[in-house]
């Protein structure tokens, strides 16, 4: 009964309630496993074994039809014009604090959305 009373005064004892905080997601590196193990590789290597891949995926498309040679080459112009793009948009300013941190909620906005869109879809597709 004591407690009871004590519990409707609001006396509580020596239990405060704190403010329940949430970590930030975001604030995790994105970065792939496939890519941090590339950014340990020697860059020159790498660029051999890519352009080795490269001609020999070339040397089987011309042997077997052109039409592969063209759509390789377009996938390596898009993907070279992707890489680049990428880099000039990381390279410019955030802006101000303000903006900065504007644009962290929306992120954290948009990967919740983003992980809710994916439970539902998937819950969709297996049931």
């Amino acid at each position: 009964m004591l407690m009871e009373e004590a519990m409707e005064g609001g006396n509580l004892g020596p239990y405060k309630e704190k403010l329940r905080t949430f970590p930030n997601m975001s604030s995790k590196p994105q970065t792939l496993l496939i890519v941090r193990l590339l950014m340990g590789i020697n860059f020159r290597v790498l660029l051999m074994l890519v352009l080795l891949v490269l001609g020999g995926i070339f040397h089987i498309g011309t042997r077997t039809s052109p039409v592969i040679v063209l759509v390789f080459t377009i996938v390596i112009f898009s993907f070279l014009l992707s890489t680049f793009l990428t880099k000039w948009v990381l390279s410019k300013d955030e802006g101000p604090p303000e903006m900065a941190e504007i644009s962290e909620a929306i992120r954290d906005g948009a990967e919740g959305f983003f992980r809710l869109n994916m439970v539902l879809s998937l819950r969709w597709q297996y049931y």
